[in-house]
């Protein structure tokens, strides 16, 4: 159950995360 909860927070928030770590050359 919170390994799904988990899953869902982390798709529902990949592209902020991902623009957190990657620079701006990768977009």
């Amino acid at each position: 159950m919170l390994s799904n909860m988990m899953v869902t927070y982390i798709k529902a928030h990949f592209p902020t995360i991902i623009a957190g770590i990657m620079p701006p050359a990768w977009r």
